[in-house]
């Protein structure tokens, strides 16, 4: 394992620890998330900024606000970590209200879409990213309308922040989703391994990488290609390094983390632990690679998309408790 991967497995260990005693009312999921948030930016984790930071959200938004949700903690990290917190807050409502005029839905992903925006560009080009994410959220609906939705919204964004003409972005996605098709039956899959090749702008071969990489997790027994896992398929193709040397590298990652106290199997599924190792080695060689924009892209591409990653699990992890709960009364009232 590279020496720069287990500092970064030490300082997220030491970051989760950090917030692991604090905010009793908040999952161990979510802490985690605040952790990586802060890992990937190679920062130690400040419980007080963080706290403070929900503190302010919470001051200037309505309880029923999405910002309010489970997306508090990993909104106020990101925010926490820019040097003028109040100002980046403001900035992220306004580009939050602009986005529900472009006829976005409030959602969490909105809320990470629009704190993308305030801290990823200036305030002279808040309204044309919008509007570029419009577009592209737009099209990638029209095109391939039931594996798309309000997942996308992140990807929409980071797609309209790379500055790429979305006619000619969405004409590459189609490209790339039809090659992906041919080895991947999961359209959902192939349409976010395409988006994430084209954030970061791979050129030819893109995709013929991306697969080779899918294969060798597969080969490993460790398989990335999963509906929680397979953005960062796309974000580790656009890496200078070989596909073995990548696919043992997150392996190796993986397994060490596994036996680190509060990470085994008990405490952590496997697919959100894969979620973060894999995580901390793309942002390990991104760090060490001379690849320019590519270096941009998947540093900005994989916090982001490990926040949109996370937004899935706990709305699929709420949709699953309540229908257990619905279960157990219907059982309940049967037996009555």
């Amino acid at each position: 394992m590279r020496d720069g991967v287990q500092r970064k497995i030490q300082l997220f260990f030491e970051n989760y620890q950090n917030i692991k005693g604090r905010f009793f009312w908040r999952s161990a999921l979510l802490k985690r998330l605040a952790a990586i948030v802060y890992t990937l930016q190679g920062q130690s984790l400040s419980y007080e900024a963080v706290s403070d930071t929900m503190k302010m959200i919470k001051g200037i938004t309505s309880p029923f606000s999405y910002f309010r949700g489970d997306m508090l903690m990993a909104v106020a990290a990101m925010i926490s970590l820019e040097n003028d917190r109040q100002r980046a807050i403001d900035k992220t409502l306004a580009v939050y209200n602009m986005m529900k005029g472009e006829r976005f839905h409030r959602s969490s992903y909105m809320v990470i879409a629009a704190c993308r925006i305030a801290v990823g560009t200036d305030e002279a080009n808040f309204a044309p990213v919008v509007a570029r994410a419009r577009e592209y959220y737009q099209g990638m609906r029209s095109r391939h309308f039931f594996v798309t939705s309000e997942r996308d919204y992140i990807a929409a964004t980071l797609l309209a922040l790379t500055g790429i003409d979305p006619q000619s972005g969405l004409s590459g996605l189609d490209t790339m989703h039809k090659e992906l098709k041919t080895k991947i039956s999961s359209g959902r899959g192939a349409q976010s391994i395409a988006q994430a090749l084209l954030m970061g702008r791979a050129g030819e071969g893109g995709t013929e990488r991306a697969l080779a990489l899918r294969e060798a997790f597969r080969s490993r027994k460790l398989r990335l290609d999963r509906d929680y896992n397979y953005p960062l398929i796309g974000l580790l193709a656009l890496l200078g390094a070989d596909t073995d040397t990548l696919a043992d590298e997150v392996v190796d990652t993986f397994r060490h983390m596994r036996k680190l106290k509060g990470f085994s199997a008990w405490s952590i599924y496997k697919f959100e632990l894969l979620l973060i190792a894999s995580s901390l080695v793309a942002i390990d060689f991104a760090s060490r690679d001379d690849g320019g924009a590519v270096i941009v892209s998947v540093t900005t591409g994989v916090t982001a998309m490990l926040i949109n990653q996370y937004i899935a699990i706990l709305i699929m992890m709420a949709a699953a408790s309540a229908a257990s709960a619905a279960g157990a009364a219907s059982a309940a009232s049967a037996s009555s």
